[in-house]
């Protein structure tokens, strides 16, 4: 199964305040969540390591396998 990396996600492995912290040393000004940028980036990497491996990718550019999601978790942190 594929899905997406949630925060809960990455919960799991940073604490919520070390996520807020993450968030604070953003521009106040900034338009982007810093978070959802950061996972947008882990989940561009992972997928590119899985097509590189296989042949074929979910539709969905915004999931990747169950299995790679705390992995990316744990990149991101």
């Amino acid at each position: 199964m594929w899905r997406e990396i949630t925060t809960d996600d990455l919960c799991a492995t940073l604490s919520q305040k070390e996520i807020d912290a993450f968030k604070q040393s953003f521009p106040a000004d900034s338009t982007n969540d810093p978070v959802a940028l950061l996972l947008a980036r882990v989940t561009a990497l992972v997928r590119s390591y899985v097509r590189a491996s296989y042949s074929a990718l979910a539709e969905d550019g915004d999931e990747i396998p169950e299995a790679l999601v705390s992995p990316a978790c744990a990149i991101a942190a």
